[in-house]
């Protein structure tokens, strides 16, 4: 166990009495004891701030930080402004963590050169009662990830995260932009490309972190979150213009794609075919791949049936140019359209995407690498 290396964990709260002391002790009950918990409660209306007062009196590393309603990306800024460690961590209020979490964090990235900002980790959903739901996607993606991050999300969630200070504190923080026009939900998204922009990223292959899915979740609002992902992955791509066309269409298609999930049941019509209508033209072969999996789905028949259809016209009218765009020597499709892709061609399909989106980061991050030493150089001069 390391010892010595403060660590800051910022909890940022609003109404989060229900969770808030299970997650505050699955924070003190870390192997790595070096800590400091900086609990902003964001004008929290319950009796969030008497429970952490409570937990505060137990134990001298939990510090409470009162403010008003301001959004969760404020109430992050305040704590990383107060934070004294030189790697924070941060929580939701609603989450927990396993006990090993900092401490094999804080080893990874310890030993990482200063252009590693930050460190995550997989991660499970649990209910209520703290028990699992399921596991993560598992998806880990290393070093310089911004157009994975973009499009595969593999950081998932905003209680994953270690990060070096000065790598937030560059960054500007948490954007409260989005809870400004009614759309906040994403903060930790935008926060995690913005970082990913700058910075190389490392990646812990176990399961560390309880997401909690509840009711009362800020991501249960479903509506918002479509459209907060929609909007934190267009700002993403006006900031990284020089990002590959590729990205850009894949990213797109990935955003509005998440977007019909989230909507799927709440029939939202409208919504949902004009974010089908970007995919199909921004991303032909995301959008065939992404019908054929959703028709599986358990979507309303109103909603199935207009897809079904987008999916027919596509099929039968455009296949030969389905055929050029998948750029593949196999997988072709089966005769049988209602079939889809054979598991082992979709698989190939994605191996093949995946290994395409690791390329061109390479090349982004040596573009980059290149325009800072030619500025180095010129600043020398």
């Amino acid at each position: 166990m390391l010892s010595g290396e403060l660590v800051s964990v910022v909890v940022p709260a609003f109404n989060a009495a229900a969770f808030i002391e299970k997650t505050l002790r699955s924070v003190l009950a870390q192997t790595h004891k070096d800590l400091e918990v900086i609990i902003v409660d964001d004008g929290s209306t319950d009796d969030t701030a008497a429970i952490c007062r409570q937990l505060g009196l137990a134990d001298a590393r939990v510090q409470l930080v009162s403010t008003p309603n301001n959004g969760v990306a404020a109430a992050r800024n305040t704590g990383i402004d107060r934070a004294s460690g030189r790697y924070i961590a941060f929580i939701d209020a609603d989450d927990i963590w396993h006990p090993t979490k900092i401490e094999k964090q804080l080893a990874a990235l310890r030993r990482l050169p200063a252009d590693w900002g930050a460190v995550y980790t997989l991660h499970r959903f649990i209910d209520p009662n703290d028990q699992v739901i399921e596991d993560d996607q598992g998806f880990v993606e290393r070093s310089f990830i911004l157009g994975r991050n973009l499009i595969l999300r593999p950081v998932g969630n905003g209680s994953s995260l270690l990060v070096r200070r000065d790598a937030a504190v560059a960054i500007n923080g948490f954007d409260p932009s989005y809870a400004e026009i009614g759309i906040g939900g994403c903060e930790d998204l935008d926060f995690e490309l913005r970082l990913a922009a700058k910075y190389k990223i490392e990646a812990i292959p176990e399961r560390l972190v309880g997401y909690r899915r509840h009711g009362a979740a800020m991501s249960s609002d479903r509506t918002r979150m479509a459209k907060a992902v929609i909007a934190v992955t267009e700002k993403c791509l006006e900031r990284n213009p020089e990002l590959d066309g590729f990205v850009i269409r894949y990213a797109r298609a990935s955003a509005h794609g998440n977007a019909i999930k989230q909507l799927a049941n709440r029939r939202e019509l409208g919504l949902i075919m004009r974010s089908m209508g970007v995919i199909l033209r921004e991303d032909l072969v995301f959008a065939i791949f992404f019908l054929f999996d959703i028709s599986l789905n358990s979507f309303p028949k109103k909603i199935l049936a207009r897809l079904t259809d987008l999916k027919n016209k596509v099929l039968f009218r455009r296949r030969a140019k389905l055929v050029d765009t998948l750029e593949l020597k196999i997988g072709y499709f089966d005769m049988d359209p209602a079939i889809g892709f054979r598991r082992s061609q979709r698989m190939t399909l994605a191996r093949m995407r995946l290994v395409k989106l690791v390329r061109l980061d390479g090349v982004l991050e040596r573009k980059r690498l290149t325009f800072t030493e030619q500025i180095a150089e010129y600043r020398l001069a």
